[in-house]
């Protein structure tokens, strides 16, 4: 679950992972942050099987999204 500034959480197995939402010095655009956060955690997961650092990975990629116009 993606919460914009506040973070996302994830839940398995009675546990919720939560991941804070990295700073970005300037937000142009929040057009496909979701969506790119959903795919980088998808992609780093099937690699990885780690959800915490998958979560962060795809904290990471989020914040690349918001400093650029539009769905990259």
């Amino acid at each position: 679950i993606t919460e914009g500034e506040k973070g996302s959480f994830a839940y398995w197995q009675n546990k919720i992972f939560y991941q804070k939402a990295k700073k970005v010095e300037k937000i142009i655009d929040t057009t496909g942050c979701g969506d790119g956060y959903t795919a980088a955690f998808i992609a780093n997961y099937y690699k990885t099987f780690n959800i915490e650092e998958s979560m962060e990975k795809a904290s990471d990629y989020a914040a690349k999204i918001l400093s650029h116009i539009g769905a990259n």
